[in-house]
């Protein structure tokens, strides 16, 4: 198994370049321009996105799905049906719920988006803010930008684009998400239908699987991987099956819309006039 894990400008050690444009959509069109020049499109690829990382997936799956083998939207950044307190507080923009300044805001932060062990231990908490302060004047640039994106402007634009997707998709969640409520993975289920093959919702998590249920989250994508391997052919013979009810139903509308046009066209008459009535 060959695994890439790609920062977003800001993250790690990428850096973040005052023209970047951090539109989730313009993202996925980087993350595209990078697989392309590590030629890592040899092979089709396993897509997994957690949090804003799932948002970026989801328009790259809409706009490449030649390249993606299955996707993995790990509570995708996006507006849930129910908003949660904090994410409607980021919404208003009366507090620095996602991209915290002081220590407070930082601790905060950390037990909004874990349901249990939210109290990290301080060494742990100064590890995390030494690697931070090394570059948080980017990493806060990139956040509040990309979050503003999401919340004004793409939100909308991300459940309209991700209309296209054509790929195996599993969706997964954690049940006690005090950020990003719940009623979005039904949200998602209802626009992807019978793309998606797996449903996880797992019970006793918050938003940070990567910190909360990393083990758990990694049996689940492996689980969706098996599960492809079991059912590849089945399920390419039901997206071919899809794609074409998708072209007839398009194709009866159109035949349905230039019938009804054809019977209600004027008909023609002949105009007389009253003296050869007479």
């Amino acid at each position: 198994m060959h695994v890439v894990a790609v920062d977003a400008p800001g993250h790690g050690k990428t850096k973040h370049v005052n023209d970047n444009d951090l539109r989730p959509k313009v993202m996925a069109q980087r993350l595209n321009q990078f697989i392309k020049k590590k030629n890592l499109d040899k092979e089709k690829i396993h897509l997994i996105g957690w949090a804003m990382g799932g948002t970026i997936a989801g328009f790259y799956a809409a706009q490449y799905p030649d390249d993606l083998k299955l996707l993995s939207l790990v509570v995708p950044g996006m507006h849930s049906p129910i908003t949660s307190q904090a994410f409607q507080e980021t919404i208003d923009g009366n507090t620095n719920v996602l991209h915290p300044i002081t220590d407070e805001e930082q601790h905060r932060l950390w037990k909004i988006i874990m349901y249990k062990n939210n109290d990290f231990s301080k060494p742990v908490l100064d590890y995390i803010e030494r690697k931070k302060l090394m570059r948080r004047k980017d990493h806060l640039t990139v956040m509040r930008t990309m979050i503003e994106d999401v919340v004004a402007k793409e939100d909308n634009l991300f459940i309209k684009e991700i209309r296209n997707i054509r790929t195996p998709t599993q969706i997964i969640w954690g049940e006690k998400d005090a950020l990003q409520h719940i009623s979005g993975a039904d949200l998602l289920m209802s626009t992807l239908r019978h793309h998606v093959k797996r449903m996880d919702i797992v019970t006793e998590c918050g938003h940070a699987f990567y910190a909360e249920e990393p083990y758990t989250l990694a049996g689940l994508l492996m689980a969706f991987q098996m599960d492809y391997r079991l059912n590849s052919e089945k399920w390419r013979q039901e997206s071919n099956h899809i794609e074409e009810e998708t072209v007839r139903s398009k194709y009866d509308s159109q035949s349905k819309k230039e019938t009804t046009q054809k019977s209600t066209k004027p008909v023609p008459y002949k105009t007389e006039k009253l003296s050869d009535l007479t």
